[in-house]
């Protein structure tokens, strides 16, 4: 049932993306999905019947008739998950055939029996989930009465498109397998054949690559695909689709290269022969990983003189004989009653910033104070969560770990400053921090011996050349006197992780001794290696060289997954460990003896070890210990003090708020071109006067109050851009820098707003705080947390399976409260998963958005109610079913065209075009060794290998339909490449529209529209100021001078501050001088 306010969609239709067709076996109707609806009609077309009009909000498709005419197979969600179904050819007596909920099921096709049905099974891989689901024929009895079985499948492979031949003694497939790469492309797309025994394999069509699982990549120019065979009922031939590189085809006025033919096999002679050219493009280079099929379903006629097929939109037949095609002309009424749309809204920006997200927070001895970090500073106070004030305002770059003294007279922090590096700071009382002799270089996790001499922590092993960023896998336990000096390596580590004493005076920390090994975690089917690069918790004296002991054994986990999970601690008397999963603390008994094994501690959070219970209740991360076996965390702002025993817990919320960096004074800028994108539509000549970080005055305006007065003649205004799907928020070990080149970029080209929705909590939150406080050059950064995805992949780390709406509200409320604007909804396993998380988005005030997908599973998410969605829809062309639709749900398109293509993303078209060893602004911007590498003597790659302009002529439509659009340009190449995502979709939209689609609409989709995204009265002070007018050539966007974020005005080639005081242009960032 629709969920909110209710809405509805309505319209009639002639056109159908990617339509899959069946004919009957009398030859006499038509059965075919569209827009998730089965509908019927007469073979001559007409007014098509939906026969699944019933069904509420369910997705239906892949419609298939029964051998004798009277039943329609299909697969349906109606149960909250693909599932196969058969109906009444009339629509009536729709039941469930098979459904797990676990797996997914597309593409039925009857056998000649009528008693079975084939059909693909799709599971999640070990490593990425959903990510990369592996496919597999099943044959499934129509009587249920026998177990499903499966008839052939393997790990590499992917198998599809089953089609039984008319004697039904075999079963005809196209098979792929994973590119070398592993990233979504499939290669050596061939046909092949299995008894129905599931026994003898042939080839039938092509090969299979040599080495697909290791050498084997997708690019343009791989041998032809050959996919969806289809044996004609007299058993004759076989049709079949075949990608052919090439030629080219007009696809939305654009000419692409490759296309997709419809071929005929003699099966006898073998002899081929091309039937149609071009057919529907398939997705075997783009997408198919997360396709319910590659191509869509057609159909023979019953006497094997004809087939039926969607092409251009359209239903039509072509003749085996004289290869003419006729169209099949057909209206449908489309229909639907679906849920409202989930938008969060930000509030009003304040001068005082309320910090969210408190890190490394830890209780003094005495317990009568907290210290934490939060925007880059420790602060201590009350232990009651008031009164606090950082303790070292003046220890430069951001500060890390804060530790007490056993006796809680001093306190230990690192801190990091970007390309100076790092040290470690003691404060005592009410002296200032004083720095310990050391040199220096990455610090992390520092902590007193108990007699208080000396102090351990984690060092890096990195030298000063690599100081831009930490290193992973590169870490020693060091031991340092208090008063400084030379450290002892006392042991080596595979990441940055705590270290501690427990009682007993042994050392604890974190080992992973194979951590290379596990970042074979993220392969679909991970090796028995990467399972066994286990992480352990171990014990010494802290002496170099000391014995170490095994005290407990936990899942392998891949240090770069996002919310990795683990991080295991050990209690001071070694009874218990605690540790992270899910962004959620448990707690189990450690059980380890000085003579036996270390037992092995389960941390998924879906099946967790027996004894293991969960201790938080509404998130919790920084597990840490007390000297008297207290247990510590902190959600969001919140501080949970807890027993060991009985799980007692104390809770303290810590009230913190910063200034925002609010300019005093005024300026204006006169005789400017403002392109507002608001109500104030384009002043031809006028004045913006901003006061403080908002706009005072559009149009006609009084200088009267305005401080500086800077003369804008010829120049051109625009908003800030607003970018929402960046991935310049990963940050190691969550050490946010206090700077960062790839930031200072983006905002330097006029991005002043991002939105990363692929985030690691741990990092964007304190990221964003900090840019908000106006302790780093970058944007305004905005996120979604971490992003929800299916509890089944090892690649991913630890994440909960959502059973429940209480599940999906946990999380969504978890990351409203830590200061997420959206939730990322990242391949989950069904649609009623995504059902509960888009409802829990609902009642925890935020947007949602997702992973795009199949034509299929997009009309859901439309239909839930969700915001919108990242990345283009691969079944190109968009027709106008799908177009109207999407926008008569309002809903946000943001295809990221740099990365999405048929192949090739856009940004490759761009990139291999612009002079970067001759870009002053962006050298100066970029770390050293980042540059694109120039292209080789053969030039740039033509026009015809993207398909950018076919995305963007689907994001026009459905923007005229009433959608709206954003770009995300993925971080491929940071600032600039958000003008070339403008450029894109500039190639369907007019300069003005695409203009919007980067600013105003890119806000609507995360609810920041009221503060930013125009340029209105009252809105803060965002904006970017061109040299040229970007209605005349939209390429003028990147002809910047100053760019303004929150009233703060800098040049834009340098960054150097001109108002509200100048400051000379950041020599830090010189990284290539």
């Amino acid at each position: 049932m629709p969920r909110g306010e209710a809405r509805v969609i309505d319209f009639e239709t002639d056109e159908g993306t990617w339509m899959s067709v069946d004919v009957s076996p009398d030859g006499r109707r038509v059965a075919f999905d569209l827009l998730g609806h089965i509908y019927l009609m007469g073979i001559e077309g007409g007014k098509a019947q939906a026969l699944t009009q019933d069904s509420g909000m369910a997705l239906n498709f892949h419609p298939t008739f029964s051998p004798d005419g009277s039943r329609i197979a299909f697969i349906s969600d109606r149960g909250g998950q693909n599932a196969l179904w058969v109906m009444d050819a009339d629509g009536r007596n729709a039941r469930l055939l098979f459904q797990d909920d676990e797996t997914r099921i597309a593409e039925p096709a009857w056998l000649p029996d009528g008693k079975h049905i084939a059909a693909v099974r799709a599971f999640p891989t070990p490593g990425r989930g959903w990510h990369r689901q592996n496919t597999r024929v099943w044959l499934f009895p129509v009587d249920g009465k026998d177990p499903a079985r499966e008839l052939v499948g393997g790990k590499e492979a992917q198998y599809n498109g089953p089609s039984p031949s008319p004697n039904g003694d075999r079963i005809y497939f196209h098979t792929s397998y994973f590119s070398g790469n592993r990233y979504g492309t499939q290669i050596g797309h061939h046909v092949q054949s299995v008894a129905l025994s599931g026994a003898e394999l042939r080839d039938v069509i092509g090969s299979p690559p040599a080495a697909p699982d290791l050498s084997a990549s997708e690019v343009p120019g791989n041998p032809s695909a050959d996919i969806q065979p289809r044996v004609s009922p007299d058993g004759r031939w076989l049709a079949f689709a075949r990608r052919m590189p090439g030629t080219h085809e007009q696809i939305a006025g654009h000419r692409l290269a490759g296309s997709t033919g419809l071929w005929i096999r003699n099966l006898a002679t073998g002899h081929e022969q091309l039937l149609l050219a071009p057919i529907t493009r398939d997705l075997s280079s783009a997408h198919a990983m997360y396709s319910h099929r590659v191509l869509p379903g057609f159909s023979w006629t019953p006497d094997s003189r004809a087939i039926i097929l969607s092409v251009g939109g359209k239903i039509a037949r072509v003749d085996l004989r004289s290869r003419s095609l006729r169209s099949i002309p057909f209206t449908a009424h489309v229909h639907r009653r679906i849920s409202g749309q989930v938008r969060g809204r930000l509030a009003r920006m304040t001068n005082s910033l309320p910090v969210k997200f408190l890190r490394w927070p830890a209780s003094s001895p005495t317990d009568d104070r907290i210290a934490f970090v939060a925007v880059g500073k420790v602060w201590t106070g009350g232990g009651e969560g008031k009164g606090f004030h950082p303790v070292a305002p003046d220890v430069p770059g951001v500060q890390l770990t804060p530790s007490w003294s056993a006796s809680g007279d001093a306190l230990v922090f690192a801190n990091w400053e970007s390309g100076k590096r790092g040290g470690l700071w003691i404060k005592e009382g009410a002296n200032s921090a004083r720095r310990i002799a050391l040199p220096a270089g990455e610090y992390i996790f520092p902590t007193f011996s108990p007699d208080g001499k000396s102090i351990v922590a984690m060092r890096g092993q990195s030298d000063e050349a690599a100081a831009g960023r930490w290193e992973a896998g590169k870490w020693d336990v060091v031991r340092f006197p208090v008063a400084g000096g030379d450290g002892v390596i006392l042991a080596t580590a595979a990441a940055a992780r705590p270290v501690y004493f427990l009682a007993d005076g042994r050392l604890a920390f974190e080992r992973q001794e194979q951590a290379a090994a596990a970042q074979g975690l993220y392969q679909p089917f991970p090796s028995a290696d990467a399972y066994d690069a286990k992480v352990s918790i171990v014990a010494q004296r802290p002496d170099p060289g000391a014995p170490q002991q095994r005290i407990a054994a936990f899942p392998a986990r891949n240090s770069r997954a996002f919310g990795a999970g683990n991080r295991p601690l050990l209690s001071p008397d070694g009874r218990w460990v605690a540790f992270e999963a899910a962004r959620e603390v448990y707690i189990a008994p450690a059980n380890w003896s000085a003579e036996g094994t270390a037992p092995f501690i389960e941390t998924n959070p879906n099946q967790p070890s027996p004894d293991a219970r969960r201790v938080s209740r509404a998130g919790g991360v920084y597990p840490r210990w007390q000297r008297d076996g207290t247990l510590e965390f902190v959600s969001g702002r919140t501080l949970f003090s807890c027993t060991a025993d009985n799980l007692i817990c104390r809770e303290r919320d810590v009230e913190l708020s910063v200034p925002r960096p609010v300019p005093n004074g005024a300026f204006a800028l006169v005789g400017a071109k403002i392109i507002s994108l608001g109500s104030k539509g384009v002043i031809e000549r006028g004045t913006l006067v901003v006061e403080g970080d908002r706009i005072r005055c559009i149009g006609r305006c009084t200088l009267r109050k305005s401080d500086k007065v800077i003369d804008a003649t010829g120049k051109t205004i625009i908003p800030g851009l607003i970018d929402v799907h960046t991935h310049d928020t990963e940050v190691p070990e969550g050490v946010v820098p206090s700077f960062a080149p790839e930031l200072a970029r983006q905002l330097a080209y006029g991005v002043t707003t991002t939105v990363d929705p692929a985030s690691d909590a741990a990092a964007i939150l304190p990221l964003a705080e900090l840019s908000d406080a106006g302790f780093l050059a970058a944007p305004r950064i905005y996120g979604v947390g971490d992003l929800v995805t299916s509890g089944r992949a090892a690649g991913f780390g630890d994440h909960v399976e959502i059973r429940s709406l209480a599940d999906a509200e946990r999380i969504a409320r978890r990351n409203a409260e830590w200061g997420a604007v959206a939730l990322k909804s990242f391949r989950m396993t069904s649609r009623r998963q995504m059902q509960q998380l888009t409802e829990g988005a609902r009642r925890a005030g935020l947007s949602i958005t997702a992973e795009g997908g199949p034509i299929e599973y997009v009309i859901g998410m439309a239909m839930d109610g969700q915001t919108g969605w990242e990345h283009y829809i691969a079944n190109l062309p968009v027709h106008k079913d799908v177009s109207t639709f999407l926008g008569q749900a309002n809903m946000v398109y943001s295809p990221t065209s740099g990365v999405s293509g048929h192949p090739r993303g856009g940004v490759d078209f761009f990139r291999d075009r612009h002079d970067f060893a001759s870009d002053e602004k962006y050298r100066r911007f970029s770390a050293a060794g980042s540059l694109p590498a120039p292209i080789g003597a053969a030039g740039p790659t033509g026009f015809s290998a993207y398909s950018f302009p076919i995305v963007a002529s689907g994001l026009a439509a459905i923007r005229a339909a009433g959608g709206r659009g954003a770009i995300g340009e993925h971080s491929e190449q940071g600032g600039i490449g958000s003008h070339w995502e403008i450029w894109s979709y500039a190639t369907a939209l007019a300069p003005i529209e695409a203009l919007k689609v980067a600013t105003i609409e890119g806000a609507y989709f995360h609810g920041l529209d009221q503060e930013i995204g125009s340029l209105e009265v009252g809105k803060l002070a965002d904006l970017v100021i061109l040299n040229r007018n970007p209605l005349e050539n939209i390429r003028h966007t990147l002809d910047i001078a100053f760019v303004a974020k929150g009233g703060i005005l800098y040049r834009g080639a340098d960054l150097e501050q001109i108002w509200p005081v100048r400051k000379p242009d950041l020599q830090v960032f010189r990284t290539h001088d």
